[in-house]
């Protein structure tokens, strides 16, 4: 599969008096800068030979069995909280959670344009509580059907580190990323992390 540049988005805070947050948006980006004010999620290696013989996968550990949430009732995306006044809307049971612009976990493919190979962008933002400061795993798939869900284009896996500090006041990780798949449906991601195996469950519709 061709590697395609992410479309990403960056978190604007707005600063109000004296160090206030006033409030988080999502703005459109073409691409996942390397100059962005926060990390780009990095997808796994599909090999691992590009890891020392002698140094162990740190990822390893964290590619548990897949937990497909129950289908019996249909589609049921996730109800999101709020997690922090500067942020929107989160999804899951931390410590690491997907921040979604929307009330549910759900995404309107007619509002997206698919790229070039007929893949659809989702743009979610990953954030850590800011306790947790370990690694994070992501993985997905379809729940009504088969079919695949990628990560920045081109990985079946998303890795994301909270083991370096975040700067400034404002101390949630953050990271941005591009879910990508193909047609409508019942999707969910898995997120493992070294406290916890949880599930986001979204439904992408027409």
């Amino acid at each position: 599969m061709t590697t395609q540049r992410p479309v990403g988005f960056r978190v604007a805070i707005a600063v109000v008096g004296r160090g206030s947050l006033l409030a988080v948006f999502l703005v459109s980006l073409g691409s996942c800068d390397a100059a962005e004010p926060i990390a780009t999620a990095e997808p796994t290696r599909s090999s691992s030979a590009a890891l020392p013989s002698d140094q162990p996968d740190p990822w390893s550990a964290l590619r548990r069995p897949i937990n497909r949430p129950s289908f019996d009732l249909g589609c049921r995306p996730d109800d999101g909280a709020s997690l922090h006044p500067a942020i929107a809307r989160g999804f899951g049971r931390g410590p690491v959670y997907a921040v979604i612009n929307s009330a549910t976990a759900t995404f309107a493919l007619g509002e997206i344009r698919p790229d070039y190979r007929g893949w659809y962008a989702l743009k979610i933002l990953w954030v850590a509580d800011p306790s947790y400061g370990g690694l994070a795993l992501v993985r997905g798939a379809r729940l009504d059907a088969d079919g695949e869900v990628m990560f920045n284009g081109s990985s079946p896996e998303l890795t994301l580190r909270a083991t370096t500090a975040a700067s400034g006041d404002f101390t949630w990780r953050q990271w941005n990323s591009a879910v990508y798949i193909r047609e409508p449906g019942c999707y969910f991601l898995q997120v493992d992390t070294d406290a916890s195996t949880d599930t986001v469950t979204f439904e992408a519709l027409p």
